[in-house]
């Protein structure tokens, strides 16, 4: 496959990552015990929002798809150019797949640590509550990584 632009590489593989991480921590929410399937959407639009989108509206539930889908493709765009600029798809098939899924898994660790000790607790102090760092911490590294399996495959 492959030869997508650079920056559609990002956009699509932003979508496909966003969209398994999204749906993981979802699923986990209930069955881990940390709140219903709507509480990810709900703690990520209180960036926005603040307190009132964990009692708010199903509007809060939506604000929050969209807000993760758009920071997943933002994430994705600035992978795909990373990869890009180090040169780590132009290596044999099989190096380049653990080079990618490998700077993918670090990438996501990196958002993740990012996030949890520098933007959210000052933008959302909510969702560190909330979240279990196992849990957010894991969802971070399987975006990540599914990041560069998208650019092993689209660029």
């Amino acid at each position: 496959m492959g030869a997508l632009p650079v920056w559609l590489a990002g956009i699509v593989g932003g979508i496909i990552a966003g969209g398994v991480m999204g749906a993981t921590i979802t699923i986990l929410a209930p069955y881990r015990g940390f709140g219903g399937f709507d509480l990810p959407a709900r703690l990520t639009a209180a960036s926005v929002q603040g307190a009132d989108a964990l009692d708010g509206e199903a509007s809060s539930v939506v604000l929050g798809g969209v807000l993760h889908f758009l920071l997943s493709i933002l994430y994705g765009v600035l992978f795909a150019f990373l990869v890009y600029a180090f040169g780590l798809t132009q290596h044999d098939v099989y190096t380049r797949a653990g080079l990618l899924l490998g700077a993918g898994g670090l990438y996501g660790g990196l958002i993740f640590g990012l996030n949890d000790l520098a933007l959210l607790p000052v933008v959302n102090r909510w969702m560190v509550k909330q979240l279990p760092f196992i849990d957010f911490s894991a969802v971070h590294i399987l975006f990540g990584a599914l990041l560069g399996w998208a650019m092993l495959i689209f660029l």
